[in-house]
């Protein structure tokens, strides 16, 4: 009964970590349009979807800097979705750190302050910064902003999952969760999230727990997001 449950939480690390293996996937695609595969016994590979260079924006004026102009910035960028990716922007997403940049800029005060009063509130309601997940800051006209701070380690090495500088104004929030042909005789030639097994060995008395996949994340329209690093020095 003991190695029935160390196996069942064998299999378990080994989900999760294929979980979020592949929400690194989707940062990358989200982020830059491309992902690296990588598999024990497979070559690296690049996968690149082919988004259009003119969606990698980057502001003339950072945002913490005078004379910076994110609204125009912003209304840029979506005209872009709309030129390369036939769509316009619902979501933007950002660090707290450009966050904050943008709602202290002059040009955002006189667009979407100064003009409800001198005593007007922000259209974003005053919070904390979370460095747990996605925190959703507020909305303006038909666009939601959202923070992400969340930080991960990767060979020890602790980093954001979203660069400190970035911004990223999304139209396309779907997509579509590949699997591939696991390449294991017993599966057959299946698709399938996880494919489990085990390796009993006699000398040294060992079993191995495996765990195959091969997922990929497929975006439907690449050119739906547009955006980059650099927004803020």
């Amino acid at each position: 009964e003991k190695l029935r449950v160390a196996q069942i939480a064998g299999f378990d690390y080994l989900h999760r970590s294929i979980i979020n293996r592949k929400v690194l996937m989707g940062i990358d695609i989200l982020t830059t349009g491309k992902t690296i595969i990588i598999g024990d016994d497979m070559p690296q590979r690049l996968v690149d979807f082919g988004r259009h260079a003119d969606l990698k924006f980057v502001p003339a004026v950072k945002w913490n800097e005078a004379n910076a102009t994110p609204v125009t910035d912003i209304e840029t960028m979506d005209g872009l979705l709309a030129d390369h990716g036939g769509v316009s922007a619902s979501d933007a997403l950002m660090s707290s750190k450009v966050f904050n940049a943008l709602i202290k800029n002059k040009e955002f005060k006189e667009r979407f302050v100064e003009p409800n009063g001198a005593n007007a509130p922000s259209p974003f309601a005053p919070q904390f910064n979370k460095t747990e997940g996605v925190q959703y800051r507020g909305q303006i006209g038909s666009k939601r902003f959202w923070t992400f701070d969340e930080t991960h380690k990767l060979s020890g090495k602790e980093q954001r999952y979203i660069d400190a500088t970035g911004f990223y104004l999304i139209a396309d929030r779907s997509g579509t969760q590949a699997q591939c042909m696991i390449q294991h005789l017993e599966a057959d030639g299946a698709a399938m999230e996880f494919f489990d097994y085990q390796v009993v060995q006699s000398d040294p008395s060992a079993i191995k727990l495996i765990t195959d996949s091969s997922p990929l994340l497929v975006p439907s329209n690449v050119n739906g997001v547009a955006g980059g690093t650099g927004f803020v020095a």
